[in-house]
């Protein structure tokens, strides 16, 4: 079996991979928005972003059971990767034609429907993935699995690059992404053979099924919600609002999406200290939470504030004047980007304390809520009612997380108030200078005025508190 190895260890390969992605992503989505403009490029993101809500049909929360399971039982490892394999097979299979059938029903062009015929098969093969790295994560290593997510993304960059270089159409781009899949299902499957020396046959265990099935029932409801929330507006922005203008919302949103990183980076570190301060009975619970709510307040706070003002150059700087309107959709989901960072400790501490369930709740209401009002905005607002459904759904998410932790933070409200007067200030300072430099500079250069303006405001209002400032001189003397 595969040696066990360190949590920081893997960590560090997870967060160095993720950047790797997240970078090479965006950098690649630009390239295919420069390329093919707002109404392609529109077509291209629709039909992944649909077929992506609906692979979680045929995950259904198995893939977080099998990572569980396969590090409680790694003996049974070959058992749950064939009775899996069985049952991604048929479920694909069933859950294809489903999203065939209802992109017919809602009357997708002709485009949008030729694109999700292949996006589908991508959908497909993402899911059996995941799951396959799920029992490889089980064996508590993420460094074959940090180089398999590249690998995918260097092979649809591959591909891809090449399709834009010789003018190809956009239907290749989701061709280059399913090379990208394939490669990456490749690669795990013969890691599970060579280094965890398993095997797999289609033989079907009912009772193993079973056993994993009633396992994944919590996580599936949470998936379901969680992408509904992130995936439900490009689903029906094409058939409400038009193609171009999903493709404007889509640039927007991208944006935002790939700043999410630095608190999925956090509350990486923070789950297991809040769920340890939990089990213990440890008074520092509240602590270690507001501690860093108040960081990410601090981090996010100035960047949405910096997004809504420079809206206009940032888009023309990474876009170009063909994505003009989608200035007034970035203006719009700058406030997403607060609620995002603020959402994931607020999540961490509820999964911390065992009421994972109220997670789930609360995502199904900011579901059902952000299907309601995307139709309802979408047909007279278009890409800036998505984005405004956008914003209102993450601030529900927090709002009502936030209320439901109320007993660990309020012995903490007295900090958490003053500091976030603090913050405002230093963010007015900040809007301040970016309002005069904004017409008279580059928007790099209007940034780094940004920065400084808010970082000179920092150590002037005294924000970040004196113990922290220790701590921060003691371990850059001790690096």
């Amino acid at each position: 079996m595969i040696a066990i190895q360190s949590i920081a260890r893997n960590s560090s390969y997870a967060l160095v991979s993720t950047l790797i992605q997240k970078a090479l992503t965006l950098f690649y989505f630009i390239l295919v928005a420069r390329t093919y403009g707002p109404a392609e490029q529109g077509l291209y993101s629709a039909a992944l972003a649909y077929t992506t809500l609906f692979g979680v049909l045929i995950d259904l929360g198995l893939s977080s059971a099998l990572v569980r399971e396969t590090a409680r039982n790694p003996t049974r490892a070959s058992h749950y990767l064939s009775s899996m394999l069985v049952v991604r097979l048929a479920s694909s299979v069933v859950v294809y034609a489903l999203m065939i059938a209802v992109a017919h029903g809602i009357g997708y062009s002709s485009d949008l429907v030729g694109l999700i015929y292949v996006a589908g098969i991508i959908a497909s093969i993402d899911v059996v993935t995941t799951s396959c790295w799920g029992i490889m994560r089980g064996f508590q290593n993420l460094l074959y699995e940090s180089i398999g997510g590249v690998l995918a993304i260097g092979t649809m960059i591959l591909f891809g690059g090449a399709a834009m270089l010789f003018g190809m159409p956009v239907s290749v781009l989701v061709w280059a992404v399913l090379a990208g899949s394939a490669a990456n299902l490749i690669f795990v499957l013969i890691l599970l053979v060579r280094k965890a020396h398993l095997r797999f046959t289609l033989h079907v265990s009912w009772p193993v099924i079973k056993e994993l099935s009633l396992l994944a029932a919590p996580f599936a409801a949470a998936a379901l919600f969680s992408r509904i929330t992130t995936f439900g507006d490009m689903a029906l922005l094409p058939k409400l609002g038009g193609e171009v203008h999903a493709g404007y919302y889509s640039a927007a949103n991208k944006l935002i999406l790939a700043l999410n990183m630095i608190p999925a980076a956090v509350s990486s570190g923070l789950f297991p200290a809040l769920s340890s301060s939990f089990a213990r009975g440890e008074d520092n619970l509240g602590r270690r939470y507001c501690r860093a709510h108040f960081y990410l307040l601090l981090i996010s706070l100035p960047m949405a504030a910096g997004i809504a003002l420079l809206s206009s150059p940032l888009i023309f700087f990474f876009y170009g004047s063909n994505y003009a309107p989608t200035s007034a959709a970035l203006q719009i989901l700058a406030p997403a980007l607060l609620f995002g960072f603020l959402m994931f400790p607020v999540g961490a501490l509820l999964a911390a304390t065992n009421r994972q369930y109220i997670n789930t709740i609360i995502f199904g209401i900011a579901a059902l809520f952000n299907i309601v009002i995307n139709i309802i905005l979408i047909p007279r607002f278009f890409s800036s009612g998505a984005a405004l459904a956008s914003v209102t759904s993450n601030a529900i998410i927090f709002f009502l997380s936030f209320i439901m932790t109320r007993e660990t933070w309020l012995p903490q409200v007295k900090f958490m108030i003053l500091s976030l007067a603090k913050i405002l200030g230093a963010t007015a300072v900040m809007a301040g200078v970016l309002l005069v430099v904004r017409e008279q500079v580059h928007v790099l250069w209007a940034i780094l005025c940004g920065i400084g303006a808010y970082g000179m405001s920092v150590c002037v209002f005294r924000i970040i508190p004196d113990e922290d400032w220790k701590k921060f001189t003691v371990s850059f003397k001790r690096s």
